[in-house]
Order: C-alpha cells, then sequence, then structure tokens
C-alpha cells in the first residue's frame, strides 16, 4: 500500500491547489524503489508529509499492527455491519491474484445467507482490477482466450445486470448461475508467440461457494522435502536462517499496485490538471514486480536489471516441500491450510507459505516452469489474536496455521504440487526483523534460526480442498 497511497494522493483534495507539493509526491514515486529501501520510515520523512492527511493513513497502515479502533471504523472493515445490508441484487467479481479475493469471496458468503435478492459471483484469473483490461495473460502466464474480459466486455457483463434489475428487461439474467469460476491450469505449458507460458484454463459455472463437492486430502511434509500422504512416525524438523537484511526477493504474487512511475522526458512542470495526476504520471510508470504469476526465480527488483537468477527454490531461506508427480490431473479450488509447528530463536518473526505449480522441462523451459498459485505471511505475534499480540518463547514450539487465498488451479498430470515455507517476500510484503519492537518503529534486524518441525507429535501438513 505505500506506492498506492501516493498514487492517491497525487489527485488529494488536501494538495490539489499545491504544485509544489504535488511535485513532491511525483517525485517520491519516481524514487519508490530507493524508500522501499529505506524501511523503516518515520513520519515527516516521507514525500508524503506534504499531504498530512494522507500521511497519517498511510503511518497507521504501518504501525497499526493489532487490529484496533482504527482498523474497526465501517471504512475500514465492513463485517460487523453486514447485518444492515440492503436486500438488494449483487454481482461481485473478483481475480485470484487479486490481494482482496479473500474479501470478495467473503462478501458473496456473507450475503447468500443475509438477504433474499439474487447473489453472483465471478472470479477469474485476474489481478486487482485488471479484468477490465484487453489481455488475456498475467504476470508470465497466458491463460488462453476465454480469460479475457477487457472492455467492452466487462462493461456489457454490468450493463446486462443492471438491465436485469434496474430495468426490469427480460434478459434471462437471472437464470445466470450463482457462482462462475475460471479453472487455472489445462494448457500446453509452451512459450506462446508473446513469450509467455501457456498454463490455459477454463470458466466453469457452480451453484455455490465453497464448493460441496470438495473433498479433504491431507499430505505431510516430510523430512526430505516431500508431501507425502504418510503420517510421520519419527522425530524431524527442518531449520533454516531468517536474515532481514538478505530477504527472500518477491516474484509475482497477489498486488493492487507496488509501481513506480518515470520522470516525465520534459520535467516535472507543469503539473497536469487536478483528477487526470494519477493517470498522467501512472501513465509512464512501470510495476516495481510484475503482478500475479512468474517463474519463481531471484529477481533484483531495485537495481534495475530484474532479469531472473537462481530458483526461489536453491535459496537456503526456502523450505520446499514437493509430491511426487502427479498420476492424474488435480483440481485444487478453496483455500489451502497450511499447518505447521514452528519455532524460533527469536521474540517475533514471519512464515510465509506459497503454493506452487511445477512444471516438468520442455523444449521451450528446459529447467521447468515454477507457477505461484497463491501465498501469504503470519506474523507470529498475531498467531493467536490480531487484537492481543504475543511474542514467542525463542526454542518453545507452536502450532500456526497459514490460509492461503482462495484459488482454483487444475495441477496436470505430471506436475508436481509445491509448498514454499520461508520468513520473507519482499518487497510485497514488509520484512520482520525478528526483533519483536512495535511494527514499523523497529531500530535494528537479528538474524532468526527457523524450524518447521515434522515429527509424529508435531505433524505438519497441508490439507487441499480437490475436485473429484
Amino acid at each position: 500500500m505505500y506506492t498506492a497511497i501516493h498514487n492517491h494522493a497525487l489527485d488529494a483534495q488536501e494538495i490539489r491547489d499545491d504544485d509544489d507539493a504535488v511535485r513532491t509526491v511525483a517525485k517520491g514515486m519516481a524514487d519508490a524503489r530507493q524508500w522501499l529501501r529505506r524501511m523503516p520510515v518515520k513520519p515527516g520523512e516521507v514525500p508524503l508529509a506534504v499531504a498530512p492527511h494522507l500521511q497519517e493513513t498511510l503511518f497507521s497502515y504501518y504501525y497499526r499492527g493489532e487490529y484496533d479502533e482504527w482498523w474497526a471504523q465501517e471504512c475500514n472493515d465492513q463485517t460487523p455491519y453486514w447485518d444492515r445490508h440492503a436486500d438488494l441484487p449483487c454481482l461481485i467479481t473478483g481475480g485470484w491474484y487479486d490481494p482482496f479475493i479473500d474479501g470478495s469471496i467473503g462478501y458473496f458468503e456473507a450475503m447468500t445467507t443475509r438477504i433474499g435478492s439474487p447473489v453472483r459471483l465471478l472470479v477469474g484469473p485476474w489481478g486487482h482490477g485488471t479484468m477490465r483490461t484487453g489481455t488475456t495473460s498475467l504476470g508470465e502466464v497466458d491463460f488462453g482466450a476465454d480469460a479475457m474480459q477487457g472492455y467492452p466486455a466487462h462493461h456489457e457483463l454490468r450493463r446486462r445486470w443492471f438491465d436485469r434489475w434496474l430495468l426490469d428487461k427480460e434478459n434471462r439474467a437471472d437464470l445466470d448461475p450463482p457462482v462462475e469460476i475460471f479453472v487455472m491450469g489445462g494448457g500446453t505449458g509452451r512459450r506462446t508467440p508473446d513469450g509467455l507460458m501457456h498454463h490455459g484454463g477454463r470458466w466453469r459455472p457452480e451453484n455455490q461457494w465453497p464448493l460441496a463437492r470438495t473433498e479433504r486430502r491431507t499430505l505431510f511434509l516430510t523430512q526430505s522435502g516431500g508431501l507425502s500422504a504418510r503420517r510421520p512416525g519419527g522425530a524431524g524438523s527442518l531449520t533454516y536462517e531468517h536474515d532481514p537484511d538478505d530477504p527472500v526477493p518477491t516474484a509475482g504474487g497477489n498486488m493492487a499496485h507496488l509501481a513506480a512511475i518515470a520522470k516525465p522526458e520534459g520535467g516535472w512542470g507543469p503539473i497536469p490538471p487536478f483528477g487526470d495526476r494519477a493517470d498522467a504520471y501512472g501513465g509512464q510508470g512501470t510495476p516495481i514486480v510484475p503482478w500475479g504469476p512468474i517463474d519463481q526465480r531471484e529477481h533484483d527488483w531495485f537495481s534495475g536489471d530484474s532479469g531472473a537468477g537462481r530458483k526461489l527454490s536453491e535459496r537456503p531461506d526456502v523450505l520446499v516441500f514437493r509430491s511426487e508427480p502427479l498420476d492424474e490431473d488435480t483440481e485444487v479450488t478453496g483455500q489451502v491450510e497450511v499447518n505447521v509447528w514452528v519455532s524460533s530463536s527469536a521474540k517475533d518473526t514471519d512464515f510465509t507459505a506459497k503454493l506452487v505449480d511445477v512444471y516438468p522441462p520442455n523444449d521451450d523451459y528446459p529447467s521447468g516452469f515454477e507457477m505461484n498459485v497463491a501465498d501469504t505471511v503470519l506474523r507470529l505475534r498475531y498467531r493467536n489474536s490480531w487484537s492481543n499480540p504475543e511474542l514467542m518463547e525463542p526454542g518453545r514450539v507452536y502450532p500456526i496455521t497459514i490460509t492461503l487465498p482462495a484459488t482454483s488451479n487444475l495441477f496436470q498430470k505430471g506436475h508436481r504440487i509445491r509448498i514454499d515455507i520461508a520468513s520473507s517476500n519482499f518487497p510485497r510484503l514488509e520484512v520482520n526483523p525478528n526483533t519483536g519492537e512495535p511494527v514499523g518503529r523497529h531500530t535494528y534486524t537479528v538474524i532468526a534460526s527457523n524450524t518447521v518441525h515434522l515429527s509424529a507429535d508435531t505433524p505438519s501438513h497441508v490439507v487441499f480442498l480437490v475436485v473429484p
């Protein structure tokens, strides 16, 4: 959200008539990579200081790690107010690679139990708002012709809904299925003419969410880095060092902004008209990290040279757990639960979990293609509560559950299902300094020795929702 709120500031009312302030924010966005590397930042020291109200919001995001009265405002959290919702037809669209996908699905689930009017959910292989763009791809992956929404198709989708429920036109929108999802996968795995990996996918109607026919399938993490249906029988654990000064670099994922702008060719003046500034500057910018699915390799997103390096699976601070090559196509649709027993040498640390679709090698991708499907993070001080943080006792073993964002992906025969466990994912996620200091206000960093326990008494495992 750091760069997103700067982008909003370009057209903020509080600096609409202050060209120097707008210029300061724009220059800060041009230097966004450098600002991200300076974290932790402080109020008054960031470009957003010229827009005090938005700076206050930025540091509420940054400092308020606990759920408190600020987060509980209706403008931040609508869930306590769902019972007041108007009883009217709702069309909810979202994307598997949108950071707000669980909010969209949670809204659908809440309304289907609270109102009598039709509620419809449509989820595609999109990022934040990319259903409005005329493309079949996201990140380094192409999903096939059926994936395209874009304008005018997205506009027509909504107009058809409004025509039915506002103008009472008989266009059969009331007969559409309540849920329609794009099941990713099933493609060739080869390189397209545009240089993208063809992952493919198809639309499918459903009657509800979550899907009633899914089966829970449990796979255990093994000492040898496997995913096995067999429960562990003896002792076992794997340890890695999380160095906050050398974090695991982000490789795609669910992002809503995280972009920098380019310095305009003619310099920083004159300032574009109010209301057009974000578009004018943003049109010259690029994401710092590609959104969505990309091959899981190291990139230096800060140097300007973002060429792919070694595989993330080769880093010593990433634990990798792979299934055997699948004997049959396996569709995972829903939220994947990663249940692990962990310990740390630190008072506080993070654990990240990532679901990966591992393609076998082919002529276009001789070392295969390792596509991120879903990932998230848990900061251990919030393992029991978002409101009442508890620091860790170094060395003590804690059971935690990391629930990945909802997804729908077909892992094809011959592919492997993979779970990666680490403790950082920067710059998509803030790095935990491992010190236990207040969130966003640490004064030093500590290398943490983090352990995942794999014994009979601590059977770390993953629960998948599989469509038979």
